[in-house]
């Protein structure tokens, strides 16, 4: 074996062995929840603050051709919820994103629609979804036709788990140019 080959196989084992252990914790997560012993810190933070740290951390994920867009107001508004588990939904979302978007764009932010209610949103060029897959994207183990191949289905599930125990909600339509958009409004009491 030569020296490309180890080192090909070496990098193909440590990818493989992060996705694994993704898959694992989120399904220690899903359990959690399930059983009501996710622990969430709840306390108020900047939402402008939460995006500018996920973008900086997503922009090494982008692929060629693909551009990563913050659509922040220029007035910040701070929110109270857990900013980790809201960021791992968010990032959840965009790492979707990334899978079926193969150029593009992917669009990240946020908007005030009320004086109480905020709506988060990850929006994407890629390959949009059937109504199918629409029906069925937040169920478990639920994979669609052209899903990616290190998909198992627990991501989407897992988000709008995380999302309504906030007391928000998750949805998903297809973009309006095509594409994929998800969408986390919250409500009073957390804006």
């Amino acid at each position: 074996m030569t020296p490309e080959e180890v080192e090909e196989y070496a990098a193909l084992i440590d990818k493989n062995g992060r996705l694994l252990m993704l898959l694992i914790s989120d399904i220690l997560d899903l359990s959690k929840i399930e059983s009501n012993t996710m622990e969430f810190n709840i306390y108020t933070f900047s939402l402008n603050a939460m995006f500018a740290d996920i973008a900086r951390m997503q922009q090494m994920n982008m692929k060629s051709g693909v551009e990563l867009i913050v659509d922040l107001p220029e007035e910040d508004t701070e929110i109270t919820a857990d900013s980790a588990r809201l960021g791992q939904v968010v990032n959840n979302l965009i790492n979707n994103a990334v899978k079926f978007t193969p150029v593009g764009s992917i669009r990240i932010g946020y908007r005030r629609t009320g004086e109480d209610m905020v709506e988060l949103f990850v929006e994407d060029t890629g390959n949009g979804m059937s109504e199918e897959v629409l029906e069925h994207i937040f169920e478990r183990f639920y994979k669609g036709k052209n899903s990616a191949d290190s998909s198992v289905g627990i991501g989407l599930a897992l988000a709008r788990m995380i999302v309504v125990a906030q007391e928000g909600t998750l949805s998903a339509t297809n973009g309006i140019n095509g594409g994929a958009k998800f969408e986390i409004r919250f409500y009073k009491g957390t804006v």
